[in-house]
């Protein structure tokens, strides 16, 4: 059977995810739209969910919507952790160097940059590699808060 490599299956993933998120996001702008009046109050959103047989734990709309966009961040960052755990096993069972495994507070980008290319990223690389972690960042504190 084929196995599709790290960066193709990663690909295929992002993209269902991706293709999800623009659904969700779709769905939220027109529910918004169309319940504005009814979103606000807390009786009135109830009486909404209840019709639909939905129980809401949060009733607090605005909060809701911030929420479902940092939902967006951290299924793309699971996906792209994911991603870079292929690429850590890849580097593992391929790589021509002695593989040094991920320390506990590393992320899984540090440990593939320093298995790589011993932590050498070149000046145009940095900005990436500081975006990366600065939404692993966002979806930890996402997750953990």
């Amino acid at each position: 059977m084929y196995e599709k490599n790290a960066l193709n299956n990663f690909k295929d993933v992002l993209g269902k995810y991706c293709a999800i998120n623009q659904f969700i996001e779709l769905s939220k702008r027109c529910f918004v739209a169309e319940h504005q009046k009814e979103i606000q109050k807390r009786d009135t959103f109830v009486k909404l969910a209840t019709e639909y047989s939905i129980t809401l734990t949060n009733y607090d709309a605005d909060a809701m919507v911030t929420e479902i966009c940092r939902s967006y961040i951290v299924n793309v960052h699971l996906c792209f952790e994911t991603f870079l755990k292929d690429v850590c096993q890849q580097i593992n069972k391929c790589g021509k160097n002695e593989y040094k495994p991920r320390i506990q507070e590393e992320s899984y980008l540090a440990c593939a940059v320093r298995n790589i290319c011993g932590n050498s990223i070149s000046d145009d690389m940095k900005p990436l590699y500081e975006l990366c972690e600065y939404y692993r960042l966002i979806r930890n504190s996402s997750v953990h808060d």
